[in-house]
Parts: structure tokens; C-alpha cells; sequence
């Protein structure tokens, strides 16, 4: 089984001669053979993430016959090893990853993406390039690099291309990708939410409009991502604020009192960022679920919900990034605690177990989004200010309360404080 691709007048071979691929419990293979005797060994973690690639290369052609699976001992291995951000190859560390881009052997490579998140550009911090690629639609590439010594192979939607003993696929996480043409090697973990498309084609067979992160994530991943983009903007904001903040310190000639008022404001702007980064990796927790497709649905105003629609699929209400954020709170709240559990109308229930667990999760939902712009819909200062009080005490336009569980909840911990003489 093989492929032809002709770009910059060569020609190279895909998918050179594969045999029966192995695959584990959850759909990933972790034994690739090739006819010839090449073989690359796969391990993940119980989620499924990548943790090693072994790549075997056969020092002589073996031609093995096609349905056997049999470890090289006449060969040259290369051990890949992913520990977090930073790779290894051989017990050697290769890159540490960054999130514009990677080091290695002391020097800062930065990539310039298009809207797809392709790399366009492999740039060295002397502004060398080291890389140029061009791709079609269906994410073949074709080159213009000037040089493309040393590139690290996250090109296409910026994946991971996987070129060792002529594999070339991209990893997506879930599964993986052709090169040359726009299918999966394996069928979409969500395919029967989707019975009128191919479990194989890829992102519905309309690659300019659409990506998809991790092979089965949003129903439009640009806005997961766009989301993503906008938080790194306020953290980035907020990190600018801190250092000016410092820097006043540093000055000097501030009285104690303006040292504490400018201290406090450093540190809720870093308890922001804290929680900022964690509404971070709540998008990527809704996108590494494999039982739900999840939909940034618009709304006029009013009050927001997640809702389960008829589609299949999850609609998250929103009017703005704050309110995403505070909504995708609560769902990374139910996976936590066990799963998404609807009501008979088909709206989100508050997983928190009892009026304490239910308070807090609200509680830290409005802190997440108020870490964002600073937007509350009940009184409070800061982000200390946002508590079973403030949030108890919420009321709609007409002045009714709109979680009068947690009212009832602080008018009961007042009674204690004042049993207790507090």
C-alpha cells in the first residue's frame, strides 16, 4: 500500500508498504510494521496522551510476510521520548516546546501560523528562516524554504507530521491523519452523532473553513480556539500590569500603606492569571471528550445555560467570552465529578454535592469569569469580594434572587457567625 507525492520536482513515497497495524483498547495503534522490516512502538498514558515512539529501522530489507508482527534484532532504534513540554530523543533532550514556538541547542525557533494554525514559518531568534511551507486546502505541502535544516515537524493545523521509516501521518491526539489526502486512518470516535457524514472524512469534507484539534473536538473549533487566543491576550495584559506594578515598588518613595494598596492589586492580578490558565485547560478538557460534541451557541442576553439539543450535540449559551468561560466552568465541573447530567428540559444540572458542594462550584464558576473582564452581575471589589454572599445575592431585572439555595445558604452561615459571637 503506498502512495505517490511529487512537490519540488522530487518524488516522495507515503505510507511506504505498511502491514497490519496493531491497535490498543482505546483506538490508537502501538505496533506499526512495514513489509520492509521497519516498525515504530507506540506508549500512552491511560488517557490516551503520547508519551513514547520507538522507530526501528531494519539495516537489511526483510520483506517479512504480511500478517506477522516480529521485534528487529539486526536494526537502529530511535527512542522519542514526550515529558511534558520537553522531548527527548535517546535519553537526549532534542526541544522544549514553548507556545509560540521551540528551543534547541540554545537557540529560540518561533512559528508564524496562518488561520488554520498551519506553520507557515520556522523563524530563528536572528530572524533566519529556517522554514517556508505552503499548503493545499487538504493540507499537502509544497515548499519555497530557503532552508530547512533543524525544523521541528509540527507544520500542518500544527500537528505533529510523523515522517520516521515513511509513516508520514499527522498526529492529532484522538487519531491520525493522511498527508495527502483529507481522511482519518481510523473513524471518528463521535461518528454516530453524525450518521450523513463519513466516520473517515475530515471535518466534514471542508478543510479551508474548518480544523479540528484533536480529531473529534467542537463542532466549529475556531471558536474554541479563538477563545483560547483572547484569554492569552488578558494574561498577557494582566502580566504587563504587574510588572508596572513592580516596577512603582521598586522606585521607591512610597509610603507603607501605598506598598500594601499596590501589593494587593499584584496579587489578585496573579490570582487572575491563575485562574485564567485553568479556563484554559478546561477548553482543552471539553475538547478531549470523547462522548460529547460541544457548540459555542450565541444568545441576545439574559440568562445563560448548557444545553443538550436535539443535534446531539452540547450548546454552551453565550453572549461573551466571560460568560463562555463561566459556562464551560460548569461543564468541566460535571466531567469531573462523574459526567453531564441534564434535566428533563435538557439544561445542565450543578453536579456539587448538597447545598455546600452546589455554592462553590457557582462560586468558582463567577470567578473564572470575572477573572477574565472584571464582570459580575452582583456587588463586589475584587476578586476576594466573590463568595456565597455575593454570589447568594444575585437577582434578575425583576429583583427576584436567582439562586436562592445559595441565599438561604449565607443567611444560614450568618446565624452561625453571630451564634458564635463573630
Amino acid at each position: 500500500m503506498y502512495q505517490i507525492w511529487r512537490y519540488s520536482d522530487s518524488t516522495f513515497i507515503i505510507n511506504n508498504d505498511l502491514k497490519v497495524i496493531r491497535y490498543n483498547v482505546v483506538n490508537l495503534p502501538d505496533t506499526i510494521p512495514f513489509t520492509a522490516g521497519h516498525q515504530n512502538y507506540y506508549t500512552y498514558d491511560a488517557s490516551g496522551k503520547k508519551l513514547e515512539v520507538q522507530n526501528i529501522t531494519s539495516r537489511n530489507i526483510l520483506n517479512l510476510p504480511q500478517d506477522t508482527i516480529t521485534r528487529l534484532v539486526s536494526s537502529t532504534k530511535l527512542t522519542t521520548d514526550y515529558c511534558g513540554n520537553a522531548i527527548y530523543q535517546n535519553d537526549t533532550l532534542k526541544e522544549v516546546l514553548t507556545p509560540e514556538g521551540y528551543w534547541q541547542n540554545g537557540f529560540y525557533y518561533y512559528y508564524l501560523k496562518d488561520h488554520q494554525g498551519s506553520t507557515r514559518e520556522v523563524l530563528r531568534q536572528d530572524n533566519t528562516v529556517m522554514e517556508y511551507s505552503d499548503y493545499y486546502p487538504d493540507g499537502m505541502r509544497f515548499w519555497t524554504s530557503t532552508s530547512n535544516s533543524g525544523a521541528l515537524p509540527y507544520r500542518y493545523n500544527g500537528k505533529e507530521l510523523e515522517a520516521m521509516n515513511g509513516l508520514n501521518e499527522y498526529d492529532y491526539g484522538a487519531r491520525r491523519r493522511e498527508t495527502g489526502i483529507p481522511v482519518w486512518t481510523t473513524i471518528d470516535p463521535l461518528c454516530e452523532k453524525y450518521y450523513n457524514i463519513s466516520p473517515y472524512a475530515y471535518c466534514g469534507d471542508n478543510p479551508e473553513n474548518r480544523v479540528d484539534p484533536t480529531g473529534m473536538i467542537w463542532d466549529d473549533p475556531k471558536e474554541a480556539e479563538q477563545l483560547k487566543n483572547n484569554i492569552n491576550k488578558q494574561i498577557t495584559s494582566l502580566n504587563k500590569d504587574i510588572d508596572k506594578d513592580q516596577a512603582k515598588i521598586s522606585k521607591g518613595g512610597l509610603s507603607d500603606k501605598q506598598i500594601a494598596k499596590i501589593e494587593g492589586l499584584i496579587s489578585e492580578a496573579q490570582d487572575r492569571i491563575s485562574n485564567l490558565g485553568t479556563s484554559k485547560k478546561d477548553i482543552d478538557v471539553l475538547g478531549a471528550d470523547k462522548n460529547n460534541t460541544y457548540s459555542l451557541t450565541p444568545i441576545d442576553g439574559g440568562e445563560h445555560k448548557v444545553l443538550q439539543g436535539s443535534d446531539g450535540k452540547i450548546h454552551i449559551e453565550t453572549s461573551s467570552d466571560a460568560l463562555s468561560i463561566h459556562e464551560i466552568t460548569h461543564v468541566r465541573q460535571s466531567l469531573d465529578a462523574g459526567g453531564l447530567k441534564f434535566s428533563s428540559n435538557g439544561e445542565l444540572l450543578n453536579s456539587g454535592q448538597g447545598v455546600v458542594g452546589k455554592s462553590n462550584m457557582e462560586v468558582e464558576a463567577y470567578q473564572k469569569q470575572y477573572s477574565y473582564d472584571l464582570s459580575f452581575p452582583g456587588r463586589t471589589s475584587n476578586l476576594q469580594g466573590i463568595n456565597v454572599y455575593s454570589v447568594g445575592n444575585i437577582r434578575n431585572d425583576e429583583g427576584t434572587l436567582v439562586y436562592p439555595l445559595i441565599y438561604e445558604y449565607s443567611e444560614f452561615l450568618d446565624e452561625q457567625q453571630k451564634l458564635l459571637g463573630k
